[in-house]
């Protein structure tokens, strides 16, 4: 039950709408960011406050000229590894005006940077390592550029970072370790890129974090368990990688989890029950991989689930009469199985022969 997927086109799947799709997070504008000073919302914040050491002072007590001489230099090294002379716009770049007023910068009231943004814009090269040297970032959004090679450990300096967006910019290697020190990061984003190696375990350390899209790499590996650390995550984007393994239980430490999306890996084993504990769980996907086993009584716990993708699996068995309590109270609008492997008279879609799907009536 592991063959070409039903829903795919050419080398990259073509991936069905879910009943109520998860937004991705968008870039805030110049006067979202904070002035002074940037704290998560209370639905972000872990269960147990950061200290006063950890407070995410974006504004240096010092703001002196050696200083904005210094955040000045690490901008004109990116601007020079991508090939900034080619930008789309790169309006007041490496001109005598404030680097508040170069294309792409925010500064807080004192002038210190703390936010690039140069999405889409023909940079063209490397990320530098002078990236780190701008240690009052709250926000670092490039994607949609062309930034090959590794993304480099110094990110681990830019310890006020909340969102940082990498996405579809051509990186490659591992995800450093030194992720484990951007402690307040609420967005994780890498999508697309040519990232490689396992996740690093050290990502559980992230107890801000929110929303981690890293779908469309080369990432291998089973998730570690570390990452049931998470326990303000909401939105897990891992499809379209090489992952392998069985999933840990801790995924259901997952308590404010909205989204679930791991199809197209190499996982193997059993579903947990521990995913009935997944109580806000919006959609579910696992279709293709190599997972086995009897499906869990426990998903039917999950009473918000509107879309449930377990097709070009090795599931046998019954569906649980508790997942068709959530399809005939039409909950679950979306229900993908494979109907040649396991008994589903509520599925809404039935696929045989490793992936031909069609609705259940047609069958």
């Amino acid at each position: 039950a592991n063959t070409a997927c039903c829903v795919c086109s050419g080398g990259f799947p073509s991936y069905r709408n879910p009943s109520s799709s998860p937004s991705q997070p968008s870039t805030p504008s110049p006067s979202q960011f904070p002035t002074s000073s940037y704290k998560p919302t209370s639905s972000q914040s872990p269960s147990s406050s950061p200290s006063s050491s950890q407070s995410l002072t974006t504004v240096s007590p010092q703001a002196s000229g050696s200083y904005l001489q210094h955040e000045k230099n690490a901008l004109i090294a990116l601007f020079e590894s991508t090939k900034g002379e080619t930008w789309s716009d790169r309006t007041n770049w490496l001109s005598n005006a404030s680097t508040c007023d170069w294309y792409g910068i925010h500064c807080s009231e004192e002038g210190v940077v703390i936010g690039v943004s140069l999405n889409s814009n023909g940079l063209e090269g490397f990320l530098p390592t002078e990236i780190g040297m701008l240690n009052n970032l709250v926000e670092l959004t490039l994607s949609d550029n062309v930034l090959s090679g590794p993304l480099p450990t110094e990110i681990g300096l830019v310890r006020n970072l909340f969102h940082l967006d990498l996405g579809v910019i051509d990186l490659t290697g591992p995800i450093p370790s030194e992720i484990r020190l951007l402690s307040h990061l609420t967005i994780l984003d890498l999508h697309y890129n040519f990232l490689t190696g396992h996740l690093p375990s050290e990502i559980g350390l992230l107890a801000y974090l929110d929303s981690m899209y890293l779908r469309s790499n080369y990432l291998t590996g089973s998730l570690p368990s570390e990452i049931g650390l998470l326990s303000n995550l909401k939105m897990l984007s891992l499809y379209h990688n090489r992952m392998t393994g069985p999933l840990p239980s801790e995924i259901g430490l997952f308590s404010y989890l909205d989204s679930m999306d791991l199809n197209t890996n190499y996982l193997t084993g059993s579903l947990p029950s521990e995913v009935g504990l997944l109580i806000n769980l919006r959609l579910l996907s696992f279709y293709n991989n190599h997972m086995t086993g009897i499906l869990p009584s426990e998903i039917g716990l999950i009473s918000g689930l509107q879309d449930l993708w377990l097709e070009q699996n090795s599931f046998f068995g019954i569906m649980p009469n508790e997942v068709c309590v959530l399809v005939d109270s039409n909950v679950l609008m979306s229900l993908y199985a494979d109907c040649d492997e396991i008994y589903c008279p509520c599925c809404t879609h039935c696929c045989v022969d490793g992936g031909n799907c069609a609705i259940s009536s047609d069958f």
